[in-house]
């Protein structure tokens, strides 16, 4: 599979969905993500179903999440990853629909109350 060009027509009826209370990253300290394995995964078989069930697969999918910054930092990584699993995007490839949010997001931190002298960049 190809990565999908994003401004191809759609369904006009879009399908709505974002990271819910399940999916609430729970911190170690004062980290905020990115979300483990079993997140990464089960967010890849909701989309995965959604773009390949015969019902959805023609439908615009609209993922939104909050305007805080790490709730889009998560949700960059997440569809980033899905993008990378899904379509065998590179990360560079993976990070390009989402060109437009620099500066709304932040970097990962380790998950410590200490001075973070390390950060993670999408």
């Amino acid at each position: 599979m190809s990565v999908p060009d994003l401004s191809m027509q759609f369904n006009p009826v879009p399908y709505a969905c974002q990271l819910n209370e399940k999916l609430r990253y729970l911190p170690f300290c004062s980290d905020f993500g990115p979300y483990n394995l079993s997140a990464t995964h089960f967010v890849y078989k909701a989309l995965a179903k959604l773009l390949t069930h015969p019902s959805t697969a023609s439908t615009t999918i609209v993922f939104y999440s909050s305007h805080d910054a790490t709730d889009v930092t998560n949700s960059v990584y997440i569809l980033g990853a899905f993008l990378v699993l899904f379509f065998g995007a590179t990360p560079e490839q993976a990070l390009q629909p989402f060109a437009g949010l620099v500066g709304q997001t932040v970097p990962f931190r380790d998950a410590t109350w200490a001075l973070d002298l390390i950060l993670i960049l999408l």
